[in-house]
């Protein structure tokens, strides 16, 4: 077979309801058309459309999907007999079907049939489907019966609304305040809203999160911000320090600025005062990152 011949081929196969498959494929290389003709060929089987369930990821795929079963079933109930058993013998894998008169007044009625289903074709999202699933079962699943589901823009305003009580809150509590601020040290409004929102939605595991970020740091989990400090101080050497004052010193006015900074942390015991200092000497004023 040529390779479009053999493509054909497995598509009838994966379409025939009579087999389980499953299809991974590129975009556009046929796999709702595979699914459509699934269908066509499970209603000619006699299979009762309601028992039928397709189940997509998005809404535009289902819409799709719904639009093409209904355009090939509507064709069907137009078409003369030449024509069906044309379609028909295509959608099996034949030059011309064989079907009978009888046979070929069902495929024309299935069209109708397919409307008049109660609740139509269940042809659903998968979040479409649990939510079904959910509204049958609320009291085994834990959720209030009669529950209803969030619009996307009702959701995103109960969430600003929850993170503008939290921001309220943050004068009143010294730590939320503080982690606030290290935040807006390096995000603009924008861009720490986005990203305490998207924060909202996902769940983390903290302490592995944790113990995963002090791997890469190379610094002890148990350590809190106070300990490492103290221990990047511990290594730095006084005397190498000196000699990069000594250097500094001795160039012009923007390295001497830098030289006085190191004088001053050299002169100071204060280890708070000290980090203080150094950050003024290697990084920008917002501390985002190091100094040129």
């Amino acid at each position: 077979m040529t390779p479009l011949e053999e493509t054909t081929h497995n598509q009838r196969r994966a379409a025939n309801p009579a087999q389980s498959a499953f299809v991974m494929a590129n975009a556009g290389s046929g796999k709702t058309r595979v699914l459509t003709n699934r269908v066509a060929r499970l209603l000619l089987a006699d299979a009762p459309p309601e028992k039928i369930l397709c189940i997509t990821f998005t809404k535009a795929a289902a819409a799709e999907m719904a639009e093409r079963l209904f355009s090939v079933l509507g064709e069907w109930a137009l078409a003369d007999d030449e024509k069906l058993l044309e379609a028909l013998g295509e959608l099996e894998g034949e030059a011309k079907s064989k079907k009978g008169p009888n046979e070929l007044i069902k495929a024309r009625r299935l069209f109708a049939r397919a409307l008049e289903t109660p609740g139509g074709l269940k042809i659903q999202t998968i979040h479409s489907f649990c939510e079904t699933v959910l509204r049958r079962f609320p009291i085994e699943a834990g959720a209030p019966p009669g529950f209803s589901v969030l619009e996307d823009t009702q959701a995103a305003a109960l969430k600003h609304d929850a993170l503008d009580r939290v921001g309220m809150d943050a004068k009143t509590d010294a730590e939320i305040s503080a982690a606030f601020h290290r935040l807006s040290l390096r995000r603009n409004e924008r861009d720490l809203r986005d990203l305490l929102l998207g924060a909202c939605t996902q769940v983390f595991d903290i302490p592995a999160a944790s113990e995963a970020l002090a791997q890469e740091l190379a610094i002890n989990p148990a350590h809190n911000a106070d300990d490492v400090k103290r221990a990047f101080l511990a290594g730095l050497s006084d005397s190498d320090l000196r000699r990069a004052h000594d250097g500094l010193a001795a160039e012009g006015k923007s390295p001497q600025h830098t030289a006085a900074i190191v004088s001053e942390y050299l002169n100071t015991p204060d280890a708070d005062v000290k980090w203080s200092l150094l950050c003024s000497a290697l990084l920008i004023s917002d501390q985002s990152k190091p100094r040129d």
